[in-house]
Parts: C-alpha cells; sequence; structure tokens
C-alpha cells in the first residue's frame, strides 16, 4: 500500500505507476508536484473525491487505465499542459471544470470507447486534440475562445454527427482525418476555408451524401479519399484541384452502395486536375467516365474495377492519357476496347480480369512497357492478339479460367517470370518461346508457373532450352539452388517428353554412347513430383583412371510451395487464391553440363568417358523423370533409335552401351560418394571405384 504521505519529500516532482490502488488517500496534495503518471492502473476506478489544489501539476497520465469512469476535478490544477486519458475503455464524461485549464496543451482521448459527453476546452492554448475511436462521442467539444492555427485534430471512427464551422480558423492545418465517421452526414462550407490543408480523410463515412460546392478552394488539397461514401455526384469545381494528385469515390467491396437507379457521375474535365495521378472510380452505378482530352495528362493509375461499363462507357479518347502506366478495368461488361486504348505507350499494367464478355484484345504493339496482363475469367476470349509475342518486357501473364483461348502468340522471354493457364481447356499448344535471357537476377525470378495444363498442350521444349541457356552464361562460382518452374498436371503425370521415368529416391541413369556432342549439349532435364526436395546429381565414369576428380558433385535446393504471391497481388477470392493441392505440382530442374564437369582438370578426356549420370532425391519423391536436353532434338531420338535396336527398354535406361556394366542389373546400386544408398549391394568393381574417390 502507498505509504503516508506525509513521509513523501515536498519538492516531489514526479510520481511512478500506482496499479493496485481504488483512489489514492484523502491526504494525497503534494502542492510541487510536477509529473503524475498512473498508467496501467488497473483497479483505480478515480482518483480523488473533491477538489485538490496541485498548482505545479503539469502532466497527468491516466491512459491505460480500463476501470476509470470519472476523471477529477480539475480546478485545482492550473498549469496542466498534457492530459492523456486514451484507451480508457470505461470512461463516461470528462469533469466539466476542464475548460478552467487555459495552459492546456496536448489532451488525449484516443479509444474512450464509452466516453459520451465532453466539455467545453480552452482553445487558447490547445495544439494537439486526438478523439479518434471515441465511438459514442456525438458531439465535437465546444472551444472556447478561437482555436489556434496550428491545432492538429484527430477524430477518425468517432460517432460526432457534425463538425462545427469554427473549424475554418485551423488555417494552418494540413491533414484533416475523418475516416469511418459513420454518423457524419455533412461537412461545412467551413471547411472550404482551410487554405493549407493538403489531404482530407473522409473515407467510410458511411452517411456523407455530398461535399461542399466550394471544394474546389482548397488549392493546395493533394488528396481527397471519399472511398466508400453516398457521394454520387461531385460538385464540378472539383476539377479546379489543379494540386490534387489522388482522388478516390471507389464503392467497391463495401457494404456502402449506392441506391437503385442512382448513378455515380464523375463531371467532365474541362480544365484542372492537371496534377491527378491516381483516380479511382470502382463503383458498380459509373454511369460512364467522361472525356478526358488531354486534361488527365499527369494520370498514371486508373481504377475502373467492377464499374458495369458496357461497349461506349470508356471514352474513346483514352488513349490520350499519355503518363498512364496501371489501368484497371476488371469486371466489366463491354465487348471491345476502343481502338484509342491501343495508344496508351506507357502502360505497364492491364487488367481485364472477369471481363466475361470481352471478345478481343487491343493491339499491343505501341505498349512495349507492358509487363502485367491480367486476363481471369475472360471467357469469351478465344485469342491473344499477335502482337504480344514481340514484347520484350512481359513480366506476368495470367489467363485463368479462359474457357474459349485456342491461340496464343509466341512469347519473348527476356523478363517473364510468371505465366499461368489453370483451366484454359481449348487451348491446344503452349506459346513458343523466343527471345534471350542474359541477366542473373532473373534466374530467381524465373519461378514461371502453368497451372492445370491440359494434356493436349506439349511441353515446353523451347522454354528449357532459353532458361539452359541462361545458366550456362552464369559463373559456376554462382550456387544454382533455384527452382526453374512449375506445371500443375490435372493428372498430376510427367510429361512424356521426359524419357525416361521412375519412383526412386536414388537413381543411376545409363547414357547413351557418345551422349555428348560438343555445342549442341545442353544438359540434363530433371523433373519431379513432390513438395520439398534437395537433389544431388554427378557423373561417374566405369574405369576411373582418375576421371572422378575431373567432375563435381552438384546440389540443387527446390523448397516448393504454392506460390501465393502472385494472388495475393491480385486480391483473388479464396477459391483461386487458396490453392491448396501443392502436391500436385510437379517440379522441374535444367542442370547445365558445366555444373558437373571440370574443364580444367580434363586431362584430355571429354564427357563421353563418363557413362552413369546419378541423381539422389532427398525427400519424399513420388515420381521423377529424365532427359538429356540438345539444341536439335532429332540428336537424341538418333540415340534413342540406336539403343532401341540393341535392348529392351527399361524404366530407369534411356540408353545402353557395349560396357560390362550393363545398368539392367545395377540399376540400384549406389553411384555417388556418400548421397545415394540402396537396398541391393554394390558390384565390387564399383564399391572399390567409390572407395578410391573417398581416399
Amino acid at each position: 500500500m502507498l505509504p503516508p504521505l506525509s513521509t513523501f519529500p515536498t519538492a516531489c516532482a514526479g510520481l511512478p505507476f500506482i496499479t493496485i490502488l481504488v483512489s489514492l488517500p484523502d491526504s494525497f496534495e503534494p502542492k510541487r508536484l510536477v509529473h503524475l503518471n498512473l498508467r496501467f492502473s488497473l483497479v483505480l476506478h478515480h482518483l480523488w473525491t473533491g477538489t485538490k489544489h496541485l498548482p505545479s501539476l503539469q502532466t497527468l497520465d491516466r491512459s491505460y487505465s480500463t476501470n476509470l469512469m470519472q476523471t477529477p476535478n480539475f480546478t485545482g490544477m492550473p498549469n496542466l499542459d498534457y492530459l492523456n486519458l486514451s484507451y480508457c475503455y470505461n470512461l463516461e464524461e470528462i469533469h466539466h471544470s476542464l475548460g478552467c485549464s487555459r495552459k492546456l496543451n496536448f489532451l488525449y482521448l484516443c479509444f474512450c470507447a464509452r466516453l459520451k459527453r465532453f466539455p467545453c476546452v480552452s482553445g487558447e492554448s490547445l495544439e494537439y486534440l486526438y478523439l479518434h475511436d471515441c465511438y459514442n462521442l456525438e458531439k465535437f467539444p465546444k472551444i472556447l475562445g478561437r482555436m489556434k492555427p496550428e491545432l492538429k485534430i484527430k477524430m477518425g471512427r468517432s460517432g460526432i454527427r457534425e463538425l462545427p464551422s469554427s473549424i475554418q480558423y485551423l488555417t494552418h492545418i494540413t491533414k484533416l482525418n475523418l475516416k469511418e465517421m459513420r454518423n457524419l452526414a455533412s461537412l461545412p462550407r467551413s471547411i472550404c476555408m482551410l487554405k493549407s490543408l493538403v489531404a482530407l480523410d473522409i473515407s467510410y463515412c458511411s452517411k456523407l451524401e455530398s461535399l461542399p460546392e466550394d471544394i474546389g478552394d482548397l488549392l493546395n488539397l493533394e488528396k481527397l479519399d471519399a472511398t466508400c461514401t453516398l457521394i454520387s455526384r461531385p460538385p464540378s469545381f472539383i476539377v479546379l484541384l489543379y494540386k490534387l494528385k489522388f482522388l478516390s469515390f471507389a464503392k467497391q467491396n463495401s457494404e456502402v452502395g449506392l441506391e437503385d437507379g442512382v448513378f455515380f457521375v464523375f463531371p467532365h474535365v474541362n480544365e484542372g486536375l492537371r496534377s491527378l495521378e491516381d483516380l479511382d472510380l470502382d463503383c458498380p452505378n459509373l454511369k460512364e467516365f467522361p472525356q478526358v482530352n488531354d486534361r488527365l495528362c499527369s494520370l498514371e493509375d486508373l481504377y475502373l474495377s467492377y464499374c458495369n461499363l458496357i461497349d461506349g462507357g470508356l471514352p474513346e479518347d483514352i488513349g490520350s492519357l499519355s503518363s498512364l502506366k496501371k489501368l484497371y478495368l476488371d469486371g466489366n461488361n463491354f465487348e471491345h476496347l476502343p481502338r484509342s486504348v491501343a495508344q496508351l505507350d506507357g502502360l505497364r499494367f492491364l487488367d481485364l480480369s472477369t471481363c466475361a464478355r470481352l471478345k478481343e484484345l487491343p493491339d499491343f504493339m505501341w505498349m512495349p512497357d507492358l509487363y502485367f496482363l491480367h486476363l481471369i475469367d475472360c471467357m469469351n476470349l478465344e485469342e491473344v492478339n499477335h502482337s504480344l509475342g514481340f514484347f520484350e518486357n512481359i513480366s506476368h501473364l495470367c489467363l485463368y479460367n479462359c474457357k474459349h483461348l485456342k491461340t496464343f502468340p509466341g512469347l519473348c522471354v527476356n523478363s517473364l517470370q510468371c505465366i499461368r493457364t489453370w483451366e484454359c481447356s481449348s487451348l491446344k499448344s503452349y506459346p513458343k518461346i523466343t527471345g534471350s535471357m542474359k541477366v542473373e537476377s532473373e534466374i530467381h525470378m524465373l519461378d514461371s508457373v502453368m497451372w492445370d495444363l491440359n494434356s493436349n498442350i506439349s511441353f515446353p521444349h523451347s522454354l528449357s532450352q532459353k532458361i539452359v541457356s541462361l545458366q550456362h552464361d552464369i559463373s559456376d562460382q554462382i550456387p544454382l539452388s533455384l527452382r526453374v518452374f512449375t506445371i500443375e498436371h490435372p493428372e498430376n503425370k510427367i510429361p512424356s517428353w521426359f524419357h525416361h521415368q521412375g519412383r526412386d529416391t536414388n537413381v543411376s541413369v545409363n547414357l547413351p554412347e557418345n551422349w555428348y556432342i560438343s555445342d549442341n549439349f545442353l544438359g540434363f532435364a530433371v523433373g519431379y513430383s513432390s513438395q520439398l526436395i534437395d537433389i544431388t546429381a554427378h557423373l561417374i565414369p566405369l574405369c576411373d583412371d582418375g576421371m572422378l576428380w575431373m567432375t563435381f558433385e552438384l546440389k540443387l535446393s527446390n523448397h516448393a510451395k504454392c506460390d501465393t504471391e502472385f494472388f495475393d497481388y491480385l486480391e483473388c477470392d479464396t477459391e483461386l487464391s487458396d490453392h491448396s493441392e501443392c502436391d500436385t505440382e510437379l517440379q522441374f530442374f535444367l542442370i547445365p553440363l558445366f555444373s558437373l564437369w571440370n574443364t580444367s582438370k580434363a586431362n584430355g578426356k571429354t564427357p563421353n568417358n563418363y557413362e552413369i549420370t546419378t541423381l539422389s532425391f532427398d525427400g519424399e519423391i513420388k515420381k521423377f523423370g529424365f532427359r538429356l536436353l540438345y539444341k536439335d532434338e532429332p540428336e537424341l531420338e538418333t540415340l534413342l533409335q540406336m539403343r532401341a535396336n540393341n535392348d529392351e527398354p527399361t524404366e530407369h535406361c534411356i540408353g545402353t552401351r557395349s560396357s560390362r556394366y550393363d545398368y539392367s542389373e545395377h540399376h540400384d546400386a549406389v553411384t555417388s560418394e556418400s548421397s545415394f544408398s540402396s537396398s541391393k549391394k554394390q558390384t565390387p568393381e564399383l564399391e572399390a571405384l567409390l572407395q578410391m574417390r573417398e581416399k
């Protein structure tokens, strides 16, 4: 318990936390007390009864006192400068004597959820008034005297119904946050006299139906957020906001919506708005987007999602938006886009998802910087304009559920990161891959995902060649620990493109005779079905002669997981973004020869002196595929034909040799220094070979 206050020094300048008292004792009256900190006083219901004479007290902090129900009489605190009652959830009213505190500078009352009544406050010294999240406070406190121009007010998410006209005196205020004031039905005209105002946030004021006609007088306003309000006709003078950079009247994904038959009408932009960079009009009741001419010359991001726009709803001169970089048109009902869309030469992001009636796409020839193209649920789309194949900067391409899409142009993969073709059931062939990839960082971004490939689509061999070519361009000192790309196949099958398939975790593969062809052999393509795997690969000679020292052991790590980043970016629905069938994913690695063959130690030998390649999968492997990859594929077909003429094919053999080590007898043998194990015994020759290398 608190010691006798008579023992306190009369010059006590501060009192620490008191968390167990119901109230302070009647004898508590330290006249020279300057700071009283009672934060987190969980039991204290009230400070004291009556009036205390505390002439030196400047700071009183009762924040986070969840059981505080009433404040003390402030009459005896003439020098009170700082009062913090934030997070006092059960506080219902403030003592009326607070108006006598003329030196009060900081008044914090945020998150006082039950606060209903508020006394007058002296405005002589007040610089900070925080009332946000006071849900039951319906009336703005009366300010005695003239508000200081520099007063900072926060009242977002409060229950205040009306702002005082005296708000006009806040001439120095730059930001006014009225967000989620769900009882606010109107704004006073005097708010348009705040000449220094830069940002006005009235978003989610669900009863607000209009803006003052004089809104154009806010000459320094740069941001106006009216998201999810009932405003249907912004005043025409809004176009006079020459410095405005951000403007939103979006109503999408909100409980707030205009009544049936009430349309949102955006004023014609005959002048002004030349600084506007971001315009969000996601509104199901948007009648049409006005003609833009060249007025919106700075506009970079335009959001017109789910506006129910039909043919003619977009202006024919939309192509005059010369600075436009992002265009969101998803969820609309048009069949054709204005031809001038093709003139948006600075466009980088185009979203046409869920435009179920869309029949054709614009000519992309004049959009050289386009890198994101989203065509999800464009179920009426049958083809993609061939001009897309000339793009070198395309990065992300998503065509989920384009059920009628039949043809697709070739793609340039200079910057390609992600392709998604999930449930494109009519797509018969995959696009031809062109271009060159030479940037090292693109390896880590080349996580291309082709969801749910139709069984009629052949494996994209040209893409494999490009990836291998890229890996050859990278120094062998850079660790090749990467996942190249992923396919989710409806039947979870290793494509038949992989001639050699199996289910073992430790694999030895006999290589065809003269399998290495200089300037034609690209490497080894490996595919497997698993979620978490590490792969070790090695080349093994049957007759050592010191040849093991001429090779590397390559370890590749692929901790595969569902790629949700792309869908999170789209903010797709649960059916799409919660794609959980990761166990059906097929993962692919491409292993260049240089990662296994040490040319500096070749000593006259060639890769053809190596007759076995080994693979070890460290993890639960369901199935795998293996293929030798050549620039000129007929070379491999010739080797396979030679095999067919000599031997019956086996699951673990893509080629045979005239050798005393026949892989048909030893396909389960351990064929790497320590990474492989087998249920069968090693042959004496192979065991001796491995022991020699270990020594």
